[in-house]
């Protein structure tokens, strides 16, 4: 009998507890199985180092209106009949011109970050109005290019950009009391320099996102199927790779980089449903999606840096009543030498959202000259030179919310704080002038939001309280000033872009 139970209970435990074991195991399984599948690809741990992009671009915007303005006014003296009739009328006729070429190369290799930008502006524009007409034409040209050379995670870095433009601009303006005309033209130009060591990286993901998008269309309308981190990972060196080719003669290598996308997501296992719908799917998204620049890590560096600015403005206006023209000249130079200390972070929180910090710390001696000359009967000219220390610290934080391949929302907050103390006696000072230290500080969010073929919107608030505090070297009388401006601005932009390659 305890034989034949203990038989019995063997038996009952065969028949209860292995299916328990195998429910577990399936249990267990599923979820593992759909955590794996849940979990997206970490944007943050994809590094590839094969970036060596270039393109240009050519935009031509062109604006123009033609308002008409219309005020009558009619009054009647009922004692004396007298009859009052005021009517003014303006046609206002604007047109605005802008030619703009941008340049652009990237370079990311284990070791070598390197970016490189030619920018050129041609601008002409037009008021023709009754009482006001203005006539400018601006022109633009500026060249950057910055280097990290890599050892490791620790690096050099060497950056210079130069820039310069040339304005005209003509005005002629009339009152029933006065005519004024005025006419000015200037140059100004300028370079930066920096030469720093630092340490840390900051990646480049902007083809994981690209392709993460991409394979997120190809399954909702082409009916791929679920992919794996690896495919995606695969891909985004694939979209690289083709990328790096993409440079002249863009519409007609087209195909071919069409044809490259194609071979890549085959031989990554992505097998559509519906090949017409994947075919325009990969077209579209090659075409027209916009590729915001991602990055993930930090860096920060110790630089040294030199910063010379020049300009030179005529101005010549004559009002009704004057026999000549008066002249002003307008000359300017400054050669600034500091330090600086810089940090930079970026994190991608998801497909979606990129969170970035960015600071700035730095001072410098500053030596300024300004130049200024007036002549109509009797010359008089101004010369003035005046050094100055400055210390100043700047940081933004950048939020990104980009939900699918055409639109995006960034905020960026920046705060911008710098002191200026003038300094005597290091070199002769011509004009007698008191000590001065000045503070100012601005606040500046900025939140864009872009589709593609749509209007763009910004929107710009900018508070900036400054405090000035002047001490006479002469008489010491101290006078302090405090001076608030805050500005709200929105404007609407819409430009039609053509890519050239």
């Amino acid at each position: 009998m305890a034989q034949l139970l203990s038989i019995n209970n063997l038996a009952f435990k065969t028949f209860t507890f292995q299916p328990m074991n195998k429910l577990l195991l399936l249990t267990t399984f599923i979820i593992i199985s759909c955590t794996l599948k849940a979990q997206e690809f970490n944007l943050n741990n994809y590094k590839y180092r094969f970036q060596k992009y270039r393109s240009a671009r050519f935009d031509f915007r062109f604006s123009g209106n033609n308002d008409y303005y219309l005020y009558q006014y009619k009054s009647q003296n009922r004692s004396t009949g007298a009859l009052t009739k005021i009517k003014l009328d303006d046609n206002r006729f604007n047109i605005n011109t802008n030619l703009p070429f941008n340049y652009y190369k990237v370079i990311n290799t284990e070791n070598l970050q390197h970016t490189e930008s030619v920018n050129m502006n041609i601008q002409y524009s037009t008021n023709d109005a009754v009482n006001n007409k203005n006539y400018a034409f601006y022109s633009y040209l500026g060249y950057n290019s910055t280097n990290r050379f890599y050892k490791g995670l620790n690096f050099t870095e060497l950056n210079f950009n130069v820039n310069g433009g040339i304005n005209n601009n003509s005005q002629f303006s009339k009152s029933p009391t006065i005519y004024q005309s005025n006419f000015s033209d200037g140059k100004n130009g300028n370079y930066q320099g920096s030469l720093g060591k630092g340490k840390g990286r900051l990646e480049y993901v902007t083809d994981a996102v690209t392709a993460m998008f991409l394979l997120k269309d190809l399954k909702k309308k082409a009916g791929i199927g679920n992919y794996t981190n690896e495919q995606v990972e695969n891909i985004a060196k694939g979209i690289t790779k083709i990328n790096n080719t993409r440079f002249i003669d863009y519409r007609f290598r087209l195909i071919d980089q069409l044809t490259l996308l194609d071979s890549m997501l085959k031989e990554n296992g992505i097998n559509p449903t519906s090949n017409i719908r994947y075919f325009t799917t990969i077209n579209d998204n090659w075409l027209y999606a916009n590729r915001f620049q991602r990055y993930s890590g930090k860096r920060w560096s110790a630089n040294y840096i030199s910063i010379g600015e020049a300009s030179d403005y005529n101005n010549s206006y004559k009002l009704a009543d004057t026999v000549e023209y008066t002249r002003t000249n307008n000359k300017q130079n400054r050669l600034f030498n500091g330090v600086e200390l810089n940090y930079s972070r970026s994190k991608q929180a998801s497909l979606y959202v990129q969170r970035s910090f960015n600071a700035t710390l730095g001072s410098g001696f500053s030596f300024n000259n300004y130049q200024y000359m007036i002549s109509h009967i009797n010359s008089v000219v101004s010369k003035s030179k005046f050094d100055n220390m400055q210390y100043y610290f700047n940081a933004n934080w950048g939020y990104l919310f980009q939900p699918n391949t055409r639109t995006y929302i960034s905020l960026d907050l920046s705060l911008n704080t710098r002191l200026t103390n003038d300094v005597y006696g290091v070199r002769a000072n011509n004009n007698g002038r008191g000590f001065n230290q000045d503070l100012s500080t601005q606040f500046q969010p900025r939140l864009s939001v872009f589709k593609f073929f749509s209007p763009r919107f910004y929107y710009n608030l900018s508070v900036s309280p400054s405090a000035s505090v002047s001490l006479d070297k002469y008489t010491h009388e101290t006078t302090i000033s405090w001076n608030n401006n805050h500005n709200y601005y929105l404007s609407v932009d819409m430009g039609f872009t053509y890519t050239l390659f």
